[in-house]
Order: C-alpha cells, then structure tokens, then sequence
C-alpha cells in the first residue's frame, strides 16, 4: 500500500489523470451520456489532461508547469488551476463548442447534435418554458405549466417530468382555470402517449 500512496503517484494523478475526470464530468452535465466506463475512457482522460497541460503551458507567468510537476509542490494557487478550473472551462468548451448553431453550420450538418435524445434536446434548455397538454395512455389528458420550478430527468434516465402548476381542460383540451392549490404533478413518460408543447 505505501509505494501507492508515494509523491509521484499522488503528482502522476493530480496532473495527468485529475483533469481528465474533471473535464469529462463537466462536458456531461451538459451533453448527458451513459455511465461513464472509466476504463474505456482512459485514453479520453489522458487526452484531456495532456491538453489542460499544453493550456497551462501558455500562462508561465502564473503556473509554472514543469516546477509544479518536478517538485510535486501543492501551491495552492498553480495546483487550483491546473487541476480544477482550467479543466472545467475545457469541459464545458468542448460541450458548448459541439452543439454550437455555428459549429453546426461550419460542418454543413455533417457532425451530428450530441445531444442523446429529442427529450434532452427540448428540456435541456432550463430557460424556455411551455404550456403542455399531457396525454395520457387512458385517454385522459393533463394541462399544466413548465416553468423555472419544473424538472424533467435527463439520459440515461427514465423520462419522468414535474410540472410545476395543473390545469382543467375541457373536452377540446383548451386550458380552463388552473387548479387551486396546485403543488404540480409528477408524471412518468412511460405513462403518456404523447405531450404537447405551447409557447
């Protein structure tokens, strides 16, 4: 256990496995993935921290690379940066970057939307809210709001919704009057036929 738990063990994964975990776990709070296998991921890991490296390198004046990394010193600032911030902003780039309208439209709709499923693509947009008619698999039919409060689960998950306010319909499916006292709903897709959006 001890040669484990050595200087360059701890220098080896704080700069050359940490910042990969760091960037992959950021990149898939906004394009969801299945659980990650780190095994399978190893080469993405070392990818991404040799590449944090390489971004460090060109701030000499505040990190240097080759001290932090020789000595093994934890300077609380260098370290910070190296191994946490930078690699954040290289995870939520490397999202951003591939479902960007102009990315799209520099590869011609050659590269496709990450994003794993219609249901992220339209919810994972936590600043437009809807008015939906929820249909249900018994015929029934459930209007309510999804606002700011509202919450829908994202891949790999089961798609489940929460609706913040319910509404009567009436026969049509036109809204009524919300209904008083309302806390929302909870409802399982697996439960719906279909669910309709209105801006």
């Amino acid at each position: 256990m001890a040669p484990l738990l050595n200087l360059s063990t701890l220098g080896f994964f704080l700069y050359y496995v940490v910042p990969g975990v760091v960037a992959i776990k950021t990149r898939n709070l906004i394009i969801p993935s299945e659980k990650e296998n780190w095994t399978d991921s190893a080469i993405a890991v070392i990818t991404f921290s040799m590449l944090n490296l390489a971004i460090c390198f060109l701030f000499k004046p505040i990190i240097n690379i080759p001290s932090l990394i020789s000595n093994l010193s934890l300077d609380y600032f260098p370290t910070v940066l190296v191994v946490f911030v930078v690699p954040v902003m290289i995870g939520l780039a490397s999202a951003l970057i591939w479902k960007s309208p102009l990315f799209q439209k520099l590869s011609r709709g050659q590269i496709l939307d990450p994003t794993p499923s219609a249901w992220d693509h339209i919810f994972g947009n936590t600043r437009r809210g809807y008015w939906m008619i929820i249909h249900l698999k018994s015929k029934q039919m459930i209007g309510g709001k999804y606002g700011k409060k509202s919450f829908t689960s994202s891949f790999p998950r089961a798609q489940d919704i929460y609706i913040e306010e319910v509404y009567r319909l009436d026969n049509d499916g036109h809204f009524q009057q919300k209904i008083g006292g309302t806390a929302g709903a909870f409802i399982k897709f697996e439960e719906c036929s279909h669910i309709e959006l209105f801006l």
